[in-house]
C-alpha cells in the first residue's frame, strides 16, 4: 500500500450542504449514503443529484427489504426536501433521512475521517471531487429494525461518460465499523471486463489511518456474466459470500449523456448488496455498483 494520507477534519467544510454553481450542462453534485444489515437481510441507497446549469434536483431511494427491492424518484426545485424525501445533513457527521409513505427513518454516522479522493478518479475528460467515509447507519424500514453499515460520499464535478464502458465501484465494510474499504475501477468502452480496467483507484480505512492502494494492487474477480466475485486489496481477499438484495434500473435523468456527436447510449445502473468475508478483517457487509453504458 501506499503512503497513509492525510484527512480532513471531520467538521471543515468539504461538504458544504449547497451545491456549486455551474453553467456547465454535464456539472452535477452528489450526496449519498448506502448501508446493508445482512442479519435482518436489508439495505437503501439513498441519493441526491444536483444539476447546477438547471437547478433541478432529483431525490433517489432503492430499498431492499421484506425480501424484494424497490427505488422511488421525484424531483424538486429545493436540494433537501421532496414530496418523496426529507433529508438532513450535519456536514460530515451526520446524514439522515424520512420517508413517512414507507416508514422509513435511517441516521447514518460517519466511522472516521473524510477521505478527499482529489483527482484520482479520472478517465478522458470524466474527473470528479470526490469525498467519501465509511458509516454506520441505524433505524427502520417499514417499521422494521435496521442497523448496518456503508458509506457516504459526496461528489461534484463535470460528468462527461464519452468513452466510458463500465464502472465498477465495490465497497465494503466491518460490522463494528472500523475497517472501511472502497475500490472504484473503470473500463473503457473498448476494453472487455475480462482485461484489466483502464483507471483503478482505492483505499482502505482503519483505526490506524488511512491508506491508497497502488493500481496494481487492486483486483477484481468477476463471474463469467461480468458480476463480481471478489476483491482483491493487497494481500487481502474480500469475497462476497451472500447477496442481500439487488436492483437494476436506467437514470430517468442524468447531466451526462454529451457523449459523441451522433452517439446515443443508455446509461444503466446494476446495484447489488452482499455480506462478505475479509481474509484480513472478518465479516463484512456492502455493495456493488456497475454502472454500464450501452447503445440505445
Amino acid at each position: 500500500m501506499t503512503e497513509r494520507i492525510q484527512s480532513p477534519p471531520i467538521d471543515q467544510p468539504g461538504h458544504p450542504e449547497r451545491p456549486f454553481q455551474s453553467t456547465d450542462p454535464v456539472w452535477s453534485d452528489t450526496w449519498a449514503t448506502a448501508a446493508v444489515d445482512p442479519d435482518s437481510k436489508q439495505a437503501f441507497n439513498m441519493h441526491i443529484l444536483c444539476n447546477s446549469a438547471t437547478g433541478k434536483t432529483r431525490h433517489s431511494l432503492l430499498v431492499v427489504s421484506g425480501g424484494r427491492a424497490w427505488r422511488d424518484d421525484t424531483y424538486t426545485d429545493t436540494l433537501l426536501h421532496s414530496d418523496l424525501i426529507d433529508v438532513e445533513l450535519d456536514g460530515w457527521r451526520r446524514y439522515s433521512f424520512k420517508q413517512k409513505s414507507r416508514d422509513i427513518d435511517i441516521d447514518s454516522l460517519s466511522n472516521h475521517e473524510p477521505i478527499d479522493f482529489k483527482k484520482l478518479l479520472t478517465f478522458k475528460n470524466f474527473s470528479l471531487g470526490h469525498f467519501e467515509v465509511g458509516c454506520h447507519a441505524t433505524g427502520r424500514i417499514g417499521g422494521r429494525t435496521f442497523d448496518g453499515v456503508g458509506l457516504r460520499d459526496r461528489s461534484f464535478g463535470p460528468r462527461p461518460l464519452g468513452g466510458v464502458g463500465t464502472v465498477t465501484t465495490v465497497i465494503m465494510c466491518t460490522m463494528d465499523g472500523t475497517v472501511s474499504v472502497a475500490a472504484n475501477v473503470v473500463h473503457g468502452s473498448h476494453t472487455p471486463l475480462a482485461n484489466d480496467a483502464d483507471t483503478r483507484f482505492a483505499f482502505k480505512n482503519t483505526p490506524e489511518g488511512t491508506v491508497v492502494a497502488k493500481p496494481d494492487e487492486i483486483g477484481i474477480r468477476r463471474f463469467p456474466d461480468g458480476i463480481v466475485e471478489s476483491l482483491r486489496l493487497g494481500d487481502d481477499i474480500i469475497s462476497l459470500t451472500e447477496e442481500i438484495g439487488h436492483y437494476t434500473y436506467a437514470p430517468h435523468w442524468y447531466p451526462s449523456l454529451d457523449t459523441s456527436p451522433g452517439e446515443r447510449r443508455v446509461y444503466g445502473h446494476l446495484l447489488r448488496f452482499y455480506a462478505g468475508h475479509s481474509k484480513q478483517y472478518g465479516r463484512m457487509a456492502g455493495m456493488v455498483d456497475m454502472g454500464v453504458l450501452s447503445p440505445s
